[in-house]
């Protein structure tokens, strides 16, 4: 029961930290027609596995929220949860290391053809400060 309650809160606040207007990305093929062009700007992936323990999950997203999507809410936030299924061409053709997401999600930035991955502890901090460098609408 504790376990259905924090994945319907992971789904609510996902859906929450979205940016208003985006379409539903909810799968690989999606995921990469709409990086390719189909949606223009920065996108930030959280790579992540329902099965791992959700309490680093959890504040990983918190702290994406928190010092990432809320000063920067045009940013495109995706959750890909990996052991659905539906992600498993760009687990591939991106090379997600599937044994680090056991322990912690791996989250990437991405825009214009360019992206910067990070995995563990300092995760966000470390994306945070690269942001400038891989986020189109902070490069203008």
């Amino acid at each position: 029961m504790k376990l259905a309650f924090i994945l319907i809160l992971g789904l609510i606040l996902g859906s929450t930290f979205a940016k208003i207007g985006d379409p539903t990305i909810n799968s690989g093929p999606l995921l990469v027609r709409y990086m390719s062009g189909d949606l223009q700007g920065t996108f930030i992936v959280m790579f992540y596995k329902k099965s791992a323990p959700s309490r680093r999950t959890s504040e990983i997203r918190a702290e994406l929220n928190q010092k990432i999507l809320q000063k920067y809410p045009f940013f495109h936030y995706v959750e890909a949860d990996v052991d659905s299924g539906l992600y498993n061409d760009v687990i591939e053709d991106f090379l997600v290391d599937e044994t680090e997401l056991r322990h912690s999600p791996t989250v990437m930035i991405a825009s214009e053809g360019t992206a910067y991955w990070v995995h563990g502890t300092g995760a966000v901090d470390d994306l945070k400060y690269n942001l400038p460098n891989y986020a189109v609408e902070l490069k203008q």
